[in-house]
């Protein structure tokens, strides 16, 4: 996942950036706690008591999203796909949790021009989650992913673009096309299969690396509770991106990404937006 710092040129069209001049102040002071979680000794958030937390990967691999990636850059540049598992007393469904690493978030240059050089606005490491929510009966319910920003967009499972793979009888592989150089994401066209990231990329646990990212502040500007409670996303009125409320990169998602003033980007229709 990227800070505010790494995305402004995309949101701004370089222009912020390149006169190195930013009307806000830095995102280090917000702490977003308002938000009912425990915290351990290290300041890491705890799951919330309503859920119980797994990672057999086997059953994530059930409901393991297909990716159409559109390059061999594209596939380089991912470390891998990262899940857990959700249950909670509280919800009917349980919420499988995908986080998609990527090496990079190249410069935008690189993708309209195919200059793979390491201008400003690329990035080291990128985090963007995708989570499916699946009901008793192993039917996908909905899916709610990142189309860009970290702006939430929802798919249905019955109407959207799912495959049966896995799980006989049952469209249980939601298909999202990586959109670059942002690698988030958008339902993939009907004539799009996708594929495993097993072919290129790590398919794993993300419970075994969750202290690990939060001590590297991969989630530094991230709401904690969007993280660690999948289901703040499962109802359509919902959450509607995952960053801290009061953080720069907030506003961007509200007040730029959304009124489209992205350069040669892509994304379905968002939440937000709704």
């Amino acid at each position: 996942m990227s800070m505010m710092t790494r995305r402004s040129v995309l949101q701004t069209g370089g222009t912020i950036a390149f006169f190195g001049w930013w009307p806000f102040g830095s995102d280090e002071d917000d702490d977003d706690r308002d938000d009912d979680l425990k915290y351990d000794t290290n300041g890491i958030p705890e799951f919330p008591e309503h859920i119980t937390a797994r990672d057999d990967l086997g059953d994530l691999e059930n409901y393991q999203p297909r990716l159409v990636v559109g390059s061999q850059q594209a596939r380089h540049d991912m470390q891998g796909m990262y899940g857990w598992i959700a249950e909670s007393e509280e919800h009917d469904v349980d919420a499988y949790y995908y986080w998609i690493r990527s090496n990079t978030q190249r410069s935008i240059f690189q993708h309209l021009f195919g200059l793979d050089i390491e201008f400003k606005d690329t990035h080291y490491l990128d985090h963007e989650p995708i989570i499916v929510f699946v009901n008793s009966d192993g039917t996908v319910d909905k899916v709610v992913y990142t189309a860009g920003h970290h702006l939430a967009a929802e798919l249905d499972g019955e109407w959207g673009r799912l495959i049966e793979d896995r799980v006989a009888d049952r469209r249980t592989h939601v298909v999202l096309r990586q959109v670059r150089p942002h690698n988030h994401f958008m339902e993939a066209s009907s004539l799009e299969d996708g594929v495993w990231v097993q072919g290129f990329a790590e398919f794993d646990s993300w419970l075994d690396r969750r202290e690990t990212w939060y001590r590297n502040g991969r989630y530094d500007n991230t709401a904690n509770v969007a993280v660690m409670d999948p289901f703040e996303f499962y109802e359509s009125d919902g959450r509607t991106f995952w960053w801290a409320d009061g953080t720069t990169d907030a506003w961007l998602a509200k007040n730029v990404y959304v009124r489209r003033l992205t350069i040669g980007d892509e994304r379905d229709e968002l939440r937000f937006e709704d």
